[in-house]
């Protein structure tokens, strides 16, 4: 794998921890971005008002890191998100989100090339990407049925019918979006966390290596 400097947007400092290669202090210096996780984003960033059970947003850390978006892409750089990073980058490359399931904290994943994994889980929301003008690559999703209910806007707004995002590649923006928390995985034990730790670490050479 080829070693990254990584400029870590979000206050998990060890977000990183899991690529190869030291951090960066500077967004000029990084040959990749990567957003962490937190609590919810703002529903306004993808023109939505706010389900009743999205959190209270932190306005400001909103604003902060789509700055930071819009550095990254003036400088060409990858971008990665983890759990609500995944969701920001969703959300400022053209999709929305689900605002709130039911979903469960350790999960399989399927990928698009029909390998399956068991990862973490830690979100009530998650991106959707199935919209117009939100150009999208699929690359893991959980199994179908997974979360009994997906609302949008409200429980009158289903969003129940398309798969289960959890890793998505947005080429306009050459961002990779995380649900889980490779993170937390890191360092590996047992074969299982081996398995899914080398599909995300593979993940992110290709991205920076212009291969998704």
């Amino acid at each position: 794998m080829i070693k990254q400097k990584t400029f870590i947007v979000g206050p998990e400092k060890s977000a990183a921890c899991w690529i190869d290669g030291p951090n960066a202090k500077r967004i000029e210096d990084a040959t990749l971005v990567l957003f962490t996780g937190g609590v919810d984003i703002c529903p306004s960033l993808y023109g939505k008002s706010p389900n009743p059970m999205t959190q209270d947003p932190y306005e400001y850390r909103d604003e902060f890191e789509k700055a930071m978006f819009n550095e990254a892409l003036e400088l060409g750089l990858p971008m990665v998100g983890i759990c609500r990073g995944a969701q920001l980058l969703c959300a400022l490359s053209g999709g929305v989100l689900v605002q709130h399931s039911n979903h469960p904290s350790r999960h399989e994943i399927i990928t698009s090339e029909d390998a399956k994994f068991f990862t973490n889980s830690c979100h009530h929301q998650r991106a959707y990407p199935f919209v117009a003008g939100c150009e999208h690559k699929l690359l893991a999703w959980a199994p179908a049925g997974l979360s009994p209910f997906n609302d949008g806007e409200s429980q009158q707004d289903d969003m129940t019918g398309k798969p289960e995002a959890e890793v998505v590649f947005y080429p306009k923006t050459k961002a990779l979006g995380i649900q889980g928390h490779p993170e937390w995985m890191w360092p590996v034990k047992g074969n299982m966390m081996t398995e899914v730790m080398n599909y995300y670490r593979g993940l992110v050479s290709s991205l920076c290596e212009e291969k998704l």
